[in-house]
């Protein structure tokens, strides 16, 4: 998950569509759904790494990539 930015934008594109649909509760704007979701893939990685510096969680074997 080293490039956050593609999953943000993957988190855009479905909360569009859902407001397009009428399924979502609140409406956002591009932006504010790629800012919200960036956010939060930047602080899960950076747990997930304070996590395996503090050795509370094990590193990924070798081969997989790591965040």
């Amino acid at each position: 998950m080293e490039d956050r930015g593609v999953f943000a934008h993957e988190v855009v594109a479905v909360g569009m569509k859902a407001q397009e649909q009428g399924l979502a509760r609140v409406t956002h704007s591009a932006q504010e759904l790629f800012d919200h979701a960036d956010g939060i893939i930047e602080r899960l990685q950076n747990l997930t790494k304070m996590m395996i510096q503090k050795e509370f969680i094990p590193a990924a074997p070798e081969g997989i990539e790591k965040p």
